[in-house]
Parts: C-alpha cells; structure tokens; sequence
C-alpha cells in the first residue's frame, strides 16, 4: 500500500510505503490496527512489521492488524539521498582547525543537496512524521491506533500522543528516547563500540515462527540496503534535537573528548538550517497514558530519560535488569506486561522484571 503524506507545503505530497498483516481471527472483529516503529531512526517498518508478527504472541497475532511502514525518503517511501560526504576525524587538539577546513565544503554540500531535493531530505524528521503517521492512520481506516514505539520510535510515539491524543488506544514506549536532550547527548548515547552493540540485544524467549514468515520476511529484507544513507540518517539526527552553532558554542556538559567524536559523526548537525527540534512535548490530562519499558543499564535510552518521560507522560515504568534495548518481544516478563496492557487498555502498576536469561538466537 502507498499512502500520500503532506509535506508541510500543502501542494507537495510524499509518498509513504505501507505493509499491513492482519489480525489472524475471523471470528470476531479485530481489537484494531498495532503500529510497530522500529526506530533507527532508520530501520524498516515494513520489515519490522512483518518480524514482529512471525513471533508475536497469539492473542496479540489473532486480534490485531500490524501496520508498519517506512519513513519519508527512506527504504520503499520514495527514497531521496544526496551524496554527502562522511566528516573528517576530529581530535581533541584540532578541532577548530579541522572545522575551519571542513565547515566551507560542507555548507556547500548541504545547499547543493537542498536545491537537488527542494529540501525534502534535510527537512524529514519526526515532526513530519507525525503528519505521516496521521495520513497512515486515515488510510487503513482506524479510529484509533495502538502503536510499539521502539527506541528513536519512541519520539514519534511521544509527538504523535502529544498532538493526537483521541486518536491514540494504547502506547507502548520500548527503550525510551528523552525529546529534550540535545543533538550531541543523543548522538553520545548512541556510540558504542561494535561488541557492546552486540551485546544490547538479546532474547529469553523462543517463539515459533509463524507458518510462511521466515521465507516472507528473508525476501522482503533482502531488498533494502545494509544502512542507509548518510544524508537521510542527518535529516532526523540534526533536524529532531537542538544543536550548538558550531564547535565554539558547545552543548552544556560536554567536554573536549566527547564533541571531538561528536563531530566525527555528525559535524553537519552543527547550526543545521533545518533544525525544528520535538523539544518539551505538552501531554493533555485526558490523554492515554503509555506503558514504558528500558533495562536498567541500557546506554543506548538511558533508564533516567525513561523516568523522565513516564513522569511527563503519566505513564507506568517497566524496568529489567540488564543492558538490553528493545524489550517487548524479545524477554518474556515484559512481553507480558505489553499483551496485557494491548488486549485490556488498562496499564500494570510499575513493576521490576527479573533479571533474564538470555538463550541465542
């Protein structure tokens, strides 16, 4: 399915690729549509999806539509990509040196890709997404939504609640992303070296596939890149969260260390034109209350940008021992708690997990 998204101009549309699974019982009506946002920012919701329902528990696979799509100008949603060149390495004794030579060049880059694209790669973000997933909910004809916001997704889910709120069932939001922390301290979260990545994700759980998806799901995948490209990962990256200027005004707490390797990885960010960060998100009293779920060590949303939002939100705080991100589906304990509160609407109290034991995949 395509669906037709508003730009934010209202004569320009996006197109935005959609995949449904529906509810598996015909006996009865489905408990209606099950948004699942993988994050990424820029991991499939088509394939995402579709992984989720091969493993899903059977109440959630029998009484729910899963919806997944991908974002706007990534994967099957009319990708655009501008040919950006990855920044220099910085180090803590050159930096306005190195910025000096690569600020010039890279202003360039960004104007010859906005010119390319009329700014559709640099001006994608989650606000806009917003409005994509509202056009969304339109197309598959659902009153409300139920939405697995998982990591980056977790702001979509924050921003769509704040500003939707009757159009909202139930939330979960699964590895919390705070919307008012800066660029750079969302990009530190994010660095890991290449085993302590690997070792964020786990599973005790050992779910049998459901009959058909594996091959579906190996075929669907296999059309998408490894990664994608570097100019849509900083259309959400330096457009969703406030940036410094430049180096010479740096982020409140950040020391000469950590804006070198920021810099290294997103230096384009820096006094980013585009920016139209989600920020303080305001929740009305009668809106739905999320169900939230982190690990207690997981460096990835740190358990304090969890506690932050359940507050601000009203939400209940599922925790687990362990450094693992991306909970709902993966460990039993807070699967549990996700099905429940998706087939009830009604949120558990707050509740410690225990600690798992994770079998391999």
């Amino acid at each position: 399915m395509e669906v037709g998204a508003a730009s934010g101009d209202d004569d320009i549309k996006v197109a935005i690729a959609v995949a449904v699974t529906p509810a598996r019982r015909t006996d009865a009506p489905s408990k209606g549509v099950l948004f699942v946002d993988p994050g990424g920012p820029l991991l499939s919701g088509i394939t995402s999806q579709a992984g989720f329902a091969a493993t899903a528990d059977s109440d959630i696979r029998d009484n729910f539509d899963i919806v997944g799509y991908d974002r706007r100008v990534f994967g099957r949603s009319a990708p655009i990509t501008c040919d950006i060149a990855d920044p220099p390495l910085f180090n803590e004794d050159d930096i306005d040196e190195v910025w000096s030579s690569f600020e010039p060049a890279a202003q360039a880059e960004l104007k010859r890709c906005e010119h390319e694209t009329d700014g559709r790669v640099l001006s994608a973000g989650i606000k806009a997404g917003v409005r994509d997933l509202e056009a969304v909910r339109e197309a598959v004809d659902a009153d409300q939504i139920n939405m697995l916001a998982i990591s980056y997704g977790t702001l979509l889910g924050q921003a769509y609640l704040a500003e939707h709120p009757d159009r909202v069932r139930t939330l979960i939001l699964d590895g919390t992303v705070d919307p008012e922390i800066t660029g750079p301290q969302e990009t530190l979260n994010g660095m890991m070296e290449n085993s302590e990545a690997a070792a964020s994700y786990g599973t005790d759980r050992d779910p049998t596939v459901a009959e058909g998806f594996g091959p579906a799901y190996e075929k669907v995948a296999a059309t998408y890149e490894a990664s994608a490209p570097y100019s849509q990962h900083l259309a959400y990256n330096c457009t969703d969260f406030p940036w410094p200027s430049s180096p010479a005004h740096e982020a409140d707490g950040l020391t000469v260390e950590q804006q070198a390797n920021v810099l290294t990885t997103s230096a384009h960010c820096y006094g980013w034109r585009e920016a139209d960060p989600v920020g303080a998100l305001d929740f009305p009293d009668a809106a739905p209350k999320p169900l939230l779920t982190n690990s207690l060590d997981d460096r990835r949303t740190p358990i304090g940008d969890a506690r932050s939002v359940a507050e601000r939100t009203g939400g209940v705080l599922i925790t687990m021992p362990g450094n693992f991100h991306g909970l709902v589906n993966n460990f039993t304990c807070p699967t549990e708690f996700a099905t429940e509160y998706l087939l009830t609407a009604q949120l558990p109290t707050a509740s410690v997990c225990p600690k798992p034991q994770p079998i391999e995949k």
